[in-house]
C-alpha cells in the first residue's frame, strides 16, 4: 500500500501541474506552497471498511486514525501469514521478527482506535489469538534447538530488516509504539534459554485461549486444539525440570538441596497443570502419560529426600540429645517450679526423636540399620510414655502408643511367611490392649459435668485416634483368623479368635458412646485372650 501510495502521488502531481498551468498560471504559487492532500485508491478490492488511503507530499500516512489502524491490521495479518510460512520451514529466527512486527502493529492499530473511539476489538481479538497461539508454536519449537549452527542461522535471520519491514516499522513508530517496552515483548524475545522459551509458549498458549474462550461457541474446535497443546506444552516442560531433578539427585549436593526442591516443585506443577488441560478435554491418553511422567517424578523425589535425610537426621538427634541433657537438670529436681514444665518439654522432645526414627526406619532397606532404628525407636517412645501422665495429657498419651501399634502394623504388612505375621499380629494386637486405659480417661471425660473436659477439638481428636485404634485391632485379629484357619490343630483357637473378630465389628464409631463400646470390647478381648495363652 505505501509503494503504491508513492508511486501514485508522482503521478497525481504531474497531472495537477499541467491542469494549473493550463487554468491560471498565476496562480502557482500559491498552490505549491500548500499540502497536497490526494485520495490514492488501495491495489486490492475495496472492503467495508475504506478502500482509499490518505498521503501527503512526504508520503506519509495521515492523520486519519482509522484508515491507519485498518492498513496496521492488514499488515499485522500478513506478518502472521510469514510466521506461519517460516515456521513450517523451520526459519524460527524470521518467525520471531515477523512475531515482533506483527504484534507491533497490532499494538499500533489498538492505539490508534482507542484515540478514534472506534472499537472494532473483536477482528482485533480474534487475530491476536492466532498470532499468540504460532507464537506459542514457535517458542516451543526454539527449545529443541541444540545444535549451534542452527543458533546461529536463527539469530542471524531475526535481526534482518528488508525495506518493507522499515516502512511498517516508521508507521509503528510515528503512532509511539515502543517495540522494547510493548507488552509482548517476551513473545518475540530470541534466546538459546530451555527455559524462557518453554514458559514464553506456555504463556501465549494460555493467552490465546483467554482469548478463544470470550470468541463463542464457534471458536470450540480452536479452544480444543489450544488447550491440546497447552498440555502439551506442560508435559514438555514438567519433564525438562524432572531431568534436571534426576541428573541433581545422582550428583547431590547439600548446599544445593533448595534449589532442587524448587525445581521438583516447578516439575510437579508443570504435570499437574497439563493433566488439569487434558482433563478439560477429556483426553484419556494423555492423562495417562502426564500420570506417568508424574510418577516418576515421585520415585525420583524419594530418592532425593532420603539421602536428604539422612544427611541431616544425625544433626537433628544431636540437637535434640542436647535438650534432653539440659532438661535433666530440672529433671533431677523435682521441687523445682519448672519441674512439671520440663517434664513435658522431655516427654515431646522424646515423641519427637521417636516419630523421626519411625519415619526414617520405614523407608530403610538395610535390615542392620533397621532393627536399630526400631530399637531407638522403641526406646523413646517408652521414654515419653514414662514422662506423659495419660491423666493429664490422655490424647498425647493415647497419640503415642497408636504410633507404637503402627510400627508393629507396617512390621506385619512386610513379613512373608505365616509365623512371621502371626507373631507380629499377637504383638501388636498385646500393645492395643495397652490403649485401654486412655480409652476410659476419654470416656470419663465424655460424661463429666465439666464442659471444657470433652470440648470440640479434644472430642474431634479422641474420635479420631479411637477410630484408628479400632481400625488397627481388627487388622490384627483378621490376619490371626486368617492363619488359624488352615492350621488344622488350631480349631479351638481359631474359633476364639473369630468370635473376637466378630466383637470387633460389632462396634459402632459413630455412636455417640463409641469410647465406652471399645473400652468394654478391648476388656472382653483380653479376657479371650488370656485364656488362650493360659491354655
Amino acid at each position: 500500500a505505501l509503494r503504491s501510495n508513492t508511486i501514485h502521488r508522482r503521478v497525481q502531481a504531474t497531472t495537477n501541474s499541467d491542469q494549473t498551468n493550463e487554468q491560471d498560471k498565476s496562480s502557482t504559487t500559491t498552490i505549491n506552497n500548500e499540502k497536497s492532500k490526494v485520495i490514492v485508491p488501495l491495489p486490492y478490492q475495496g472492503t467495508r471498511h475504506s478502500s482509499k488511503i490518505l498521503i501527503d507530499n512526504k508520503n506519509h500516512l495521515t492523520n486519519d486514525k482509522r484508515l491507519k489502524s485498518i492498513i496496521l491490521h492488514k499488515a499485522a495479518a500478513a506478518y502472521f501469514c510469514l510466521v506461519d510460512r517460516n515456521e513450517k520451514e523451520k526459519n524460527y529466527g524470521s518467525c520471531l521478527r515477523y512475531l515482533r512486527l506483527a504484534l507491533n502493529c497490532y499494538s499500533a492499530e489498538l492505539k490508534l482506535q482507542s484515540m478514534d473511539h472506534n472499537n472494532s476489538s473483536t477482528e482485533c481479538k480474534k487475530l491476536l489469538s492466532y498470532i499468540m497461539s504460532i507464537a506459542g508454536d514457535c517458542r516451543l519449537m526454539i527449545a529443541h534447538v541444540t545444535s549451534t549452527e542452527e543458533e546461529e542461522k536463527h539469530r542471524e535471520q531475526y535481526y534482518i530488516m528488508n525495506d518493507v519491514d522499515l516502512e511498517i516499522q516508521k508507521v509503528i513508530d510515528e503512532v509511539g509504539i515502543n517495540a522494547n517496552s510493548s507488552e509482548f515483548a517476551w513473545v518475540s524475545e530470541f534466546t538459546t534459554n530451555i527455559d524462557r522459551n518453554l514458559f514464553a509458549s506456555v504463556h501465549a498458549y494460555e493467552y490465546a485461549i483467554n482469548i478463544v474462550r470470550n470468541l463463542g461457541d464457534h471458536e470450540k474446535k480452536r479452544l480444543h486444539l489450544l488447550t491440546k497443546r497447552f498440555g502439551n506444552v506442560r508435559n514438555e516442560m514438567g519433564v525438562y525440570w524432572m531431568n534436571k531433578c534426576a541428573e541433581a539427585v545422582k550428583n547431590l549436593d547439600q548446599e544445593a538441596a533448595k534449589e532442587i526442591k524448587d525445581q521438583f516443585r516447578k516439575s510437579f506443577e508443570s504435570f499437574d497443570a497439563g493433566i488439569q488441560a487434558f482433563e478439560k478435554i477429556n483426553d484419556i491418553s494423555n492423562i495417562a502419560l502426564l500420570h506417568s511422567n508424574l510418577g516418576r517424578l515421585m520415585r525420583y523425589y524419594v530418592q532425593f529426600y532420603l539421602p536428604f535425610l539422612n544427611g541431616i537426621e544425625k544433626e537433628i538427634i544431636d540437637c535434640m540429645t542436647r535438650a534432653l541433657k539440659y532438661l535433666d537438670v530440672e529433671l533431677n529436681t523435682s521441687s523445682s517450679d519448672r519441674y512439671s514444665l520440663a517434664k513435658y518439654r522431655a516427654a515431646t522432645i522424646h515423641h519427637r526423636l521417636a516419630s523421626l526414627l519411625h519415619n526414617t526406619f520405614r523407608a530403610q532397606n538395610n535390615v542392620t540399620r533397621r532393627k536399630r532404628l526400631r530399637a531407638l525407636a522403641s526406646l523413646h517412645y517408652q521414654k515419653a510414655l514414662e514422662l506423659f501422665s495419660p491423666n493429664d495429657n490422655p490424647l498425647e498419651y493415647l497419640r503415642l502408643l497408636i504410633e507404637e501399634v503402627a510400627l508393629t502394623d507396617f512390621e506385619l504388612q512386610n513379613a512373608t511367611d505365616n509365623s512371621s505375621r502371626l507373631k507380629y499380629s499377637q504383638q501388636g494386637l498385646r500393645a492395643s490392649f495397652q490403649c485401654q486405659e486412655c480409652v476410659g480417661i476419654i470416656e470419663q471425660h465424655r460424661t463429666s459435668s465439666d464442659p471444657d473436659d470433652y470440648n470440640e477439638t479434644f472430642s474431634q481428636e479422641a474420635q479420631r485416634l479411637l477410630s484408628i485404634l479400632n481400625g488397627r485391632i481388627q487388622t490384627f485379629l483378621k490376619e490371626m483368623v486368617k492363619i488359624y484357619k488352615i492350621t488344622n490343630n488350631k480349631k479351638v483357637i481359631y474359633e476364639d479368635y473369630k468370635e473376637m473378630y466378630s466383637i470387633s465389628l460389632r462396634i459402632n464409631e459413630t455412636s455417640i458412646t463409641f469410647s465406652k463400646d471399645l473400652y468394654d470390647a478391648i476388656e472382653r478381648l483380653k479376657k479371650i485372650y488370656e485364656k488362650n495363652n493360659s491354655d
